[in-house]
């Protein structure tokens, strides 16, 4: 890991709302470093058409709420590496979507889903050799 130095950038604390959007690349891209992750962001009411779904990496404090995710590419339509403190609730993707989470990184801990129909998918979760299946847990 690289030192934290005043030239480290920091992103932290955004609050986004009611959100439409239609042509990106990936739906969400949030990318932190190792030594000073993305922290604190939260995502209501988005909706947004992508090739790619949502990436979450060296992140933690991630809160989506009522996110709809409508993507060419399917698998996975969530990606999360690394990060920690990820609370997806109410998230909409396309019906027989490949994969939903794809989990990766021995620092992801604690990734809560809830309001989100996983059944839709044809396969709902798969882990990297590192990661304990334990840090997914999905409720209704």
């Amino acid at each position: 890991t690289i030192p934290v130095t005043e030239a480290t950038p920091q992103f932290k604390n955004f609050h986004i709302k009611n959100v439409v959007a239609n042509g990106a690349s990936k739906a969400i891209f949030f990318r932190g470093l190792p030594e000073m992750n993305i922290k604190d962001v939260y995502l209501e009411n988005v909706t947004i058409q992508a090739k790619k779904g949502i990436e979450i990496i060296e992140a933690s404090g991630i809160f989506l709420k009522n996110v709809n995710v409508i993507t060419d590419d399917t698998n996975p339509v969530v990606t999360i590496q690394n990060a920690s403190n990820v609370n997806i609730n109410g998230l909409q993707y396309k019906k027989d979507a490949e994969l939903l989470f794809n989990i990766n990184g021995e620092k992801t801990k604690g990734v809560k889903v809830l309001g989100t129909d996983v059944s839709k998918a044809k396969k709902t979760s798969a882990f990297g050799e590192e990661v304990n299946k334990s840090v997914l847990e999905i409720s209704k």
